[in-house]
């Protein structure tokens, strides 16, 4: 797939899922509101990765981010400038603070004796609230980029 190919699923999908995610706020419903944050950020690491090459598969995307911002340095400060280069290195750390949500959001997590903590238990409203930050902030900035990398996105 090319990158604009797949950026015209990635970055619907990532508004999608942020239209969604505050619905669920809006209920409230906390657990789906991770849920679809953590896909937002996740859609917009991978819309921003696809300019430069195919992301890889999974959930994180951090590391492919930076290795893109770091090989691709010179080419991104030119034609975006040094404040977008910074938005960036944001969304790469949002999606490294997001990914592990993917799974707590289905599963729930172990604590270091083994209990389980269903998503209901740990999904709460501060947590959906910065995943929604996060979100807001990862879109803001993708769109951002895909408009200005191809304005017919």
């Amino acid at each position: 797939m090319t990158a604009d190919a797949d950026n015209r699923w990635l970055l619907p999908e990532a508004r999608r899922a942020m239209n969604m995610a505050r619905v669920a706020w809006s209920v409230p419903d906390y657990v789906a509101t991770v849920q679809q944050a953590q896909a937002c950020v996740e859609y917009c690491a991978r819309a921003v990765i696809a300019t430069y090459g195919e992301p890889s598969w999974g959930h994180a995307h951090s590391r492919d981010l930076n290795d893109v911002l770091e090989e691709f340095h010179a080419d991104l400060r030119q034609r975006f400038g040094a404040a977008m280069t910074a938005a960036l290195r944001q969304l790469a750390r949002d999606d490294r603070e997001m990914a592990p949500w993917h799974t707590r959001g289905m599963y729930g997590m172990r604590d270091a004796d083994g209990a389980v903590h269903p998503p209901l238990e740990i999904c709460t409203r501060a947590v959906a609230e910065r995943a929604l930050l996060l979100a807001g902030r990862s879109l803001e900035t993708t769109e951002s980029f895909l408009a200005a990398w191809s304005p017919e996105l």
